[in-house]
């Protein structure tokens, strides 16, 4: 089980991933803690968009790959190549979509939100695409693309596209922030600005394995 493991299509529960599968949550522990995942690129590209022209919502196996639980009425276009993904259990504080994943202290694979100013890129685990409940196990991104929850007025930092992109200096945590310079807590760039698709958030490369 350990590992990274490349698979296409079908449910993670089954060995083999959709972006359904991994935006699935469980109080149980399915997975050993730790286990990784690659979701391979045709995946992860962009599909039908959730919001039909009936203003319908789908469900299921009808989602549009490449639509991020962050907002599953949006079509995040910018989300494409391989992703990798890491099993975590939240266990103290509430994950939020779009939060930016810390360990917690003398724990290797539980986490909650990143606190606000705080340069920890080795102690990260991931980007939340969908939101962990207190107890519950779920899946975070390591590496790819991603929708990441965006400060978008601390300090009159606007964070443009194509900016190195940081947990250092946010307003609130779980929010990333524009970096400075070539600071080695840079955890990845923005593919476009924030509040370009969805208010507060950006679609961003991160990596953080």
């Amino acid at each position: 089980m350990a590992g990274n493991t490349f698979n296409t299509g079908g449910d993670v529960a089954d060995g083999v991933y959709s972006q359904s599968g991994f935006s699935t949550t469980t109080t149980t522990e399915d997975y050993a803690l730790g286990t990784r995942r690659v979701q391979l690129a045709d995946e992860v590209a962009s599909g039908l968009t959730q919001a039909t022209a009936a203003g319908t919502i789908l469900t299921g196996d009808e989602v549009g790959r490449g639509n991020s639980g962050v907002d599953r009425t949006k079509n995040f276009a910018l989300l494409e190549g391989d992703r990798e993904w890491m099993y975590i259990k939240c266990a103290t504080v509430a994950i939020k979509v779009g939060d930016v994943v810390i360990r917690d202290s003398g724990t290797p694979f539980t986490g909650q939100p990143c606190a606000a100013n705080a340069k920890t890129k080795p102690a990260l685990l991931g980007v939340a695409d969908n939101a962990i409940a207190i107890g519950s196990h779920g899946w975070v991104i390591t590496k790819g693309c991603a929708v990441v929850r965006s400060d978008t007025g601390g300090g009159g930092k606007a964070i443009a596209a194509n900016a190195l992109i940081d947990t250092d200096g946010g307003a609130a945590a779980g929010e990333v922030n524009l970096a400075a310079g070539t600071d080695l807590s840079v955890i990845g760039v923005t593919l476009e600005a924030a509040n370009t698709t969805l208010a507060d958030f950006a679609q961003c490369y991160v990596d953080i394995s």
